[in-house]
């Protein structure tokens, strides 16, 4: 009776190195895809507050309107208001040239800027030579009205839409009355300086961070 010879078949490795490589391709393909998915929705919106810069995006906040805003939220203008009015003075000087620095960031060439920017000096030191003038309430919104006027220049020639906020604030400083005590009314500045932070903020294309991780558009 002959011999069956039977032969054991050697198993090839091939067809496992084909398949892990096949699976490599895939997962490398499938990654690739979804990173240049991801890349399309843009940069994310990131909101950042420092010592000297204030960003949101890529817009950064001239230094004298974060001196300004840094004013506006510790100084408590309707509460910190005196006789002396020393607040309202400092104030009005820190607008000034917060109203300056955003017209040089935009290129903004505002009519009248110099002259205007110079009574707005010339009323903050008038209001804190002679504490006791009756005619503080009338400096304070002259101020106001003309701060509020250059903005409404800058914004027009940058083309930026301030959502009312320079509106709002020349409103509220065209409401002081300039017969009325200012001290009387220190709800009204108050209010005109928060209003006046806001739509500098906006001329920036800066959201106001009004807290911890809050920004306002």
């Amino acid at each position: 009776m002959a011999d069956i010879r039977v032969e054991k078949k050697d198993s090839s490795m091939w067809p496992w190195i084909f398949g892990i490589i096949g699976g490599l391709l895939v997962i490398w393909f499938l990654f690739t895809w979804f990173n240049k998915d991801q890349n399309k929705v843009g940069p994310v919106r990131t909101t950042e507050v420092g010592a000297d810069t204030a960003m949101v995006g890529m817009a950064v906040l001239p230094q004298p309107v974060q001196d300004f805003s840094q004013f506006v939220k510790e100084r408590r203008i309707d509460q910190a208001m005196g006789k002396e009015h020393e607040v309202t003075s400092e104030g009005i000087q820190k607008l000034s040239h917060a109203v300056g620095a955003v017209a040089e960031s935009r290129n903004a060439k505002v009519e009248m800027f110099e002259s205007s920017r110079d009574s707005m000096e010339n009323a903050a030191k008038q209001m804190q030579q002679v504490a006791e003038a009756s005619n503080h309430s009338n400096l304070t919104r002259a101020s106001l009205i003309s701060a509020a006027q250059m903005m409404e220049q800058i914004g027009s020639q940058a083309g930026i839409e301030t959502g009312g906020a320079i509106q709002r604030f020349r409103q509220t400083a065209e409401s002081l009355d300039s017969q009325q005590p200012l001290l009387d009314q220190r709800e009204k500045v108050s209010n005109a300086f928060n209003q006046a932070d806001q739509a500098l903020h906006e001329l920036s294309g800066v959201g106001r961070v009004t807290g911890l991780g809050t920004v306002e558009e």
